[in-house]
């Protein structure tokens, strides 16, 4: 396995040698964007959204990390400046392989921890409280001697110039940005109390150190969420009506009903509205009664059951503009006026159509029925008007857009191990043996972690 950190032999999947606008960094994915953002932002402390758009600003601190890195200053990600990000980053590139398709953003951490033991026996000390302090310093010299043997391992594997920091705080710690080492010792508490007291006990165990080593990884997330939908303003000036059910008895007076569907076309919501019709005029059949009032009515009755059985046979939809932008409740209490003529004598022609009369709005004649075809001689003809009234809930003068977003997460996966080194009474330097194996501890840590 060649070593990650022998820069003047690795080659970046598609870099080059210089820092050229020619570089691969203007072929690479958005992944591998978001990886220098990243970076961006463990190494300078800034605030970049790492999107994955090679935007202005992430153009600006890629110049000043460039600068500060005594590179040429042009704002494109050549083999140099990949190099400087990496090391920076503590030695991982944060994207698996190389930068492209199918790859998932990552980065990695290490976490050594050493904590550092001592047993409860200490026979020169004078008293409880001297042997507790003794035993504390003991214990923490013993932490110091293993982070420096563990430091110089890493080091050695990783290369000299390896970033690691060191914990300063015992607190539940934040996922390290490349390695970090913590160590302090806990003196003999614990071993008193497992001891039951007894100051006596030199047990082996409790002359010790800890050494726990924790990978973590952290992948970045892109996800898509669903986001309330948009409204935008759907009142408008182009209407559609079509009349779905109409009833009438004309003899003389006109009494009559009407349904009809009005739909913005432009949002394509629809709703009904009804009216009660009043006016004059006679229906079909009249005429031909003469002046015999029990025919006439007769007649009137059968047209209007005629009426019901082709409610929905040829009358189309009709198109009209009004002069100002209205929504549904525009409608509720306005006058609506339907007409209807019908003249047959062999060929019979039908015109209805309906208007309203306190709505500009073009055409001004809305003719939603006019057909010819055959019939028995035959005469009709009235006018009549009613107040429209909306039925059932307002679906809304409103468009609505359904809306995604896409939002950046990330999820932590562990792995750790624990190594357990153990002391001479009162000494803090390791024996050969245990030196031997907290190095090959050690070194098969730094391989997992490259």
């Amino acid at each position: 396995m060649s070593n990650l950190f022998d820069l003047e032999s690795f080659n970046f999947p598609g870099s080059q040698s210089d820092e050229s606008p020619e570089s691969e960094m203007s072929r690479y994915s958005p992944d591998h964007v978001r990886w220098v953002q990243g970076s961006l932002n463990r190494i300078m402390g800034l605030r970049l959204t790492p999107d994955g758009e090679l935007d202005r600003q992430t153009r600006s601190a890629i110049r000043s990390f460039q600068k500060r890195s005594g590179l040429t200053s042009d704002g494109y990600v050549g083999a140099q400046t990949t190099r400087a990000l990496v090391a920076g980053s503590g030695g991982t590139m944060n994207i698996d392989q190389e930068a492209g398709f199918g790859n998932t953003p990552r980065s990695f951490g290490l976490r050594v921890t050493i904590i550092g033991y001592a047993s409860p026996r200490w026979r020169g000390a004078k008293n409880a409280t001297q042997a507790d302090r003794l035993n504390f310093q003991l214990s923490t010299r013993r932490a110091d001697s293993v982070r420096a043997l563990v430091e110089n391992e890493l080091r050695a594997r990783l290369g000299k110039n390896i970033k690691i920091e060191y914990a300063v705080s015992q607190m539940e710690p934040r996922n390290p940005q490349g390695i970090e080492i913590g160590s302090y010792g806990v003196g003999s508490v614990d071993a008193l109390k497992a001891a039951g007291g007894k100051r006596s006990d030199n047990s082996e165990i409790n002359r010790k150190v800890e050494v726990m080593i924790e990978k973590i990884t952290t992948t970045y997330t892109t996800g898509g969420v669903s986001l309330p939908p948009q409204r935008v303003p759907g009142r408008t000036d182009t209407w559609a009506l079509g009349v779905t059910k109409l009833r009438m008895l004309a003899a003389g007076a006109a009494l009559g009903s009407i349904e009809v569907v009005l739909r913005n076309r432009l949002t394509n919501k629809q709703m009904f509205a009804t009216a009660n019709l009043y006016g004059g005029g006679l229906g079909a059949g009249v005429a031909k009664a003469g002046g015999s009032l029990k025919k006439q009515f007769a007649n009137a009755t059968k047209n209007n059951l005629a009426q019901a059985v082709t409610d929905f046979i040829g009358r189309g939809e009709v198109f009209f503009t009004t002069k100002k932008e209205m929504g549904f409740d525009n409608f509720d209490g306005q006058f609506i006026r339907i007409g209807k003529a019908t003249a047959s004598l062999g060929i019979k022609g039908v015109y209805a159509y309906a208007t309203f009369p306190f709505i500009g709005h073009h055409p001004d004649v809305l003719v939603f029925q006019k057909k010819i075809t055959i019939g028995l001689p035959d005469l009709e003809g009235w006018v009549a008007t009613g107040k429209l009234r909306l039925r059932g809930p307002n679906p809304g003068d409103w468009l609505e857009y359904d809306r995604t977003d896409q939002v950046q997460g990330s999820y932590d996966t562990h792995w750790r191990e624990t190594l357990l080194l153990t002391f001479r009474t009162g000494k803090w330097d390791l024996l050969p043996t245990e030196k031997s194996r907290l190095k090959d501890f050690v070194a098969t840590w730094a391989r997992r972690y490259i």
